[in-house]
């Protein structure tokens, strides 16, 4: 009998010590860690996930429905259900959230579904990270990118690249001043 209550009795010692560690990772990760009923009602985030979000508080995103409230694109939520019903889980599904102030973040959300023990969804949790600096920078890229041919063939310099004894590429410039 004193074997099993010392079993017992070590046995919560070790739950408790693991809802510890969850709770400090929970509270503590720079991304945002949130978890939602099946509905998307959002059931708790952590502080990161708030200030992401631009609340003050907890008690202000508890209870908010993630798909009208949180998704800058309801449409976006949907794919993400379908996404991670055909999977299990998703990994790197990027979509923008609406901040609480109106403004628009892009996301990047890693999530899977929370079941259990009979297999029962209970509902969704993952991570998510602001990724509207890299996504700015991609696009500012993307518009550069599509400059550059017209700015290198409209060039007033003469622009070439040689390689291997051979010219690669030559601009009109180039042209123009080498056989004219």
């Amino acid at each position: 009998m004193a074997k099993l209550q010392n079993k017992k009795t070590k046995s919560k010692k070790s739950i408790s010590i693991s809802e510890k560690r969850y709770r400090h990772i929970f509270e503590h990760s720079p991304a945002m860690v949130y978890l939602t009923d099946p509905d998307g009602v959002i059931l708790d985030m952590n502080e990161a996930g708030i200030r992401m979000l631009g609340y003050d508080s907890r008690d202000e995103v508890v209870g908010l429905e993630a798909a009208h409230h949180i998704y800058a694109d309801p449409g976006d939520r949907k794919l993400y259900l379908e996404t991670i019903e055909k999977t299990g889980s998703v990994q790197d599904f990027e979509t923008r959230f609406q901040h609480n102030d109106g403004t628009i973040i892009d996301v990047s959300i890693t999530g899977t579904t929370s079941r259990n023990t009979n297999g029962e969804l209970e509902g969704y949790e993952g991570f998510i990270i602001d990724v509207t600096d890299r996504k700015r920078t991609e696009r500012a890229l993307q518009d550069s990118a599509g400059k550059i041919p017209h700015r290198v063939e409209n060039s007033l310099s003469a622009i070439f690249i040689h390689q291997g004894g051979l010219f690669q590429f030559v601009n009109q410039r180039f042209g123009r001043r080498c056989w004219i």
